[in-house]
């Protein structure tokens, strides 16, 4: 079983929607989760409950919140752990048709995946970005200084990154 699945996608397209994204954009993700944003919110509780307030369930608000949000320059600072997976979920749908209609192009090959111990072999031989416990669970534009315990499964490297 494989440790690690790696995607490829179309960075241009990706760095416009994180940095300049439209309303347009906004109204694909949040099409992508407004169905099912009421049950995401209750599935953690406590400390890491999900803030509503974050992810308002009216289709428009909801857009505006996500386009603020990829936007901005730490997506998890002000998030709780329930938060973080609302909007890892949301992430998840751009591999899927809300991907295809921005353009996004995530593309995972049957052979796009790296084993654990590989990982760290590279690692141990000059590949830096492969050492746990970032790689593969990093995220993207997160500072470390989320408000709660954040545990992310991903980490996007950009192409000036990967180099």
């Amino acid at each position: 079983m494989a440790g690690y699945f790696i995607y490829s996608l179309d960075s241009d397209v990706f760095g416009k929607l994180t940095t300049a994204p439209t309303k347009e954009q906004a109204l694909v993700l949040a099409d992508s989760i407004v169905d099912d944003l009421a049950d995401l919110l209750d599935e953690y509780g406590d400390d890491e409950a999900a803030n509503p307030a974050k992810w308002p369930l009216d289709r428009e608000a909801l857009a505006e919140s996500i386009r603020k949000r990829l936007a901005s320059r730490d997506w998890y600072a002000d998030l709780t752990m329930g938060d973080a997976a609302i909007w890892d979920n949301l992430l998840y749908n751009l591999s899927d048709e809300p991907g295809e209609k921005l353009g996004v192009d995530f593309q995972c090959e049957n052979d796009g995946f790296l084993y654990w111990d590989a990982a760290e072999i590279a690692a141990e031989h000059g590949a830096p970005m492969v050492a746990e416990p970032k790689f593969g669970n990093s995220g993207f534009r997160h500072s470390g200084k989320s408000r709660g315990d954040i545990r992310l499964m991903y980490t996007f490297y950009l192409p000036a990154q990967a180099e």
